[in-house]
């Protein structure tokens, strides 16, 4: 008698035992899911920081937002070319607006890039804001100026001086632009020649 009551001691104990632990584990359950949780949070909080650096940085090729009433800064001659880089890249900048802020000095810097190519088109709005862009130098190519090929933009208070010496759609201030596009109040001083076709002191 005694060893059978002392068996089902052990029993109840052992079932005591099992219960505490699956309480336990009920409670500790929660605990790994939180902190699984946690994690999770921390690792999307940490990704949406990166991408909003990798925004920032996209953002930062140029000062401003790019609207009209915050636009695109073009400070110097590197900010020039990055522009004609970017665009010929591929980025027309449709509904995008530019304003140069100060005179650039171009060198005679042998065949400069126009902004936009034959393949490749600017759409946004560049205000020269009366500035001076000077010393131009084009050789021979199609879509020459220091604009190459614009459709739907705008491009005005712009005044460049230069050497334009290419053939087919070749200008002072665009080489092509379609009937959409509007160029207002600027000047080229300098010389347009070459041999093909449509060439103009402000646009071929």
């Amino acid at each position: 008698k005694e060893e059978k009551e002392e068996k089902e001691e052990l029993k109840e104990e052992k079932e005591e035992k099992e219960e505490l632990q699956e309480q336990s584990d009920e409670k500790t359950e929660p605990q790994e899911k939180s902190k699984k949780e946690l994690l999770k949070g921390i690792s999307l909080l940490m990704e949406g920081e990166n991408s909003t650096a990798v925004s920032e940085k996209v953002a930062a090729d140029f000062e401003g937002k790019g609207t009209a009433e915050s636009p695109y800064l073009i400070e110097d001659v590197d900010d020039l070319k990055k522009l004609a880089e970017k665009v010929n890249g591929g980025e027309a900048y449709a509904n995008t607006y530019f304003k140069l802020t100060a005179n650039i000095d171009l060198n005679n810097e042998p065949n400069w890039t126009p902004i936009g190519t034959e393949d490749t088109l600017f759409q946004g709005a560049f205000d020269g804001g009366g500035h001076q862009i000077t010393n131009l130098k084009i050789g021979k190519r199609e879509y020459g100026g220091l604009f190459g090929n614009v459709w739907g933009a705008t491009i005005q208070n712009c005044n460049v001086t230069g050497e334009v010496n290419g053939y087919n759609y070749s200008g002072g201030i665009v080489g092509y632009a379609n009937d959409n596009t509007h160029i207002l109040n600027c000047s080229f001083q300098g010389n347009v020649e070459g041999n093909g076709q449509d060439r103009g002191g402000i646009v071929g």
